[in-house]
C-alpha cells in the first residue's frame, strides 16, 4: 500500500510490544543498511534517531525495475491508550508530523495496532490542529463534525467517549496556546464549538450512522 500510493510520511502510534504484548510485525528492519524483503519489494533502513517520546526512520522502499521510494517514518513510543507521553508532547509530535507531510508528496500512512482508537484520534488532531493554525480566531472549528465525517469513512475509528473528550481537552489547549500567542482574549464559542462534549450528542453521533457500540458505562 504505502509502496502503491507513493506514501512518503507513515506516523506509527505504538511500539512493537508494549507492556509485553505484540502489537505490529515489524515492516523496517533490525539493522541499517540491511535490507529486508517482502514479497517484490525490498525495504532499507538508512538512518534511525531515537529521541525523547518518538523515533524517526528513514527507509528507502525498491522494486525491480521502478523508481525506489524513500520514506519517513515517525514512531511514536506508547504504552496505553492515550500513549505514555504528556499532551504537550503530543502537540509537538502532531506538529512534526504535520511539517514532514508538507513537505513530501503523497497521503501519509497512519497506523497502531487496530487502525483505530489511538489512531482515529490522532487523524482528527491532526486535521483539526492544521484548521486551527491556518485560521484567523474569528473562524469556527467543530469537533463533532469532523469526527462524525471520519466515522462515516471507517465505523469506531473513535471508539469511546473518552476519545472523543480527549480530541476536545487537547485541541482546547492548541487554541488557548494560539489566544497566547495573539495576545487577546475572545470569547471560546467564537471559535470553538464544543457541544459534542455531552454523552446524549456522542451517543446520537454513533446512531446516525447505524452503530450503538458505544461504551457509555464510566459515564
Amino acid at each position: 500500500m504505502v509502496y502503491e500510493h507513493r506514501t512518503r510520511v507513515i506516523v506509527m502510534l505504538c511500539d512493537s510490544v508494549e507492556n509485553g504484548k505484540k502489537m505490529v510485525d515489524p515492516y523496517w528492519p533490525d539493522e541499517i543498511n540491511v535490507p529486508v524483503r517482502h514479497g517484490e519489494l525490498t525495504v532499507t533502513m538508512t538512518g534511525v534517531s531515537v529521541l525523547e517520546t518518538y523515533a524517526v526512520r528513514k527507509i528507502i522502499v525498491t522494486m525491480r525495475g521502478r523508481q525506489d521510494l524513500r520514506v519517513t517514518q515517525l514512531c511514536i513510543r506508547g504504552s496505553s491508550e492515550y500513549w505514555s507521553l504528556r499532551v504537550e508532547q503530543l502537540i509537538d509530535f502532531i506538529r512534526v508530523a504535520g511539517r514532514q507531510a508538507k513537505h513530501s508528496r503523497g497521503p501519509v500512512t497512519v497506523h497502531c495496532n487496530l487502525g483505530v482508537g489511538r489512531t482515529g484520534m490522532f487523524i482528527a488532531l491532526d486535521l483539526l490542529t492544521r484548521f486551527v493554525e491556518k485560521h484567523n480566531l474569528n473562524s469556527e472549528v467543530n469537533v463533532y463534525d469532523v469526527v462524525k465525517r471520519m466515522m462515516g469513512c471507517r465505523p469506531n475509528i473513535i471508539q469511546s467517549l473518552d476519545q472523543y473528550m480527549f480530541i476536545h481537552y487537547v485541541l482546547g489547549l492548541i487554541i488557548e496556546e494560539k489566544m497566547q500567542n495573539c495576545s487577546r482574549r475572545i470569547p471560546s464559542g467564537v471559535f470553538y464549538q464544543n457541544e459534542g462534549h455531552t454523552v446524549n450528542v456522542y451517543n446520537e453521533l454513533y446512531e446516525s450512522i447505524g452503530h450503538e457500540n458505544i461504551d457509555l458505562q464510566r459515564y
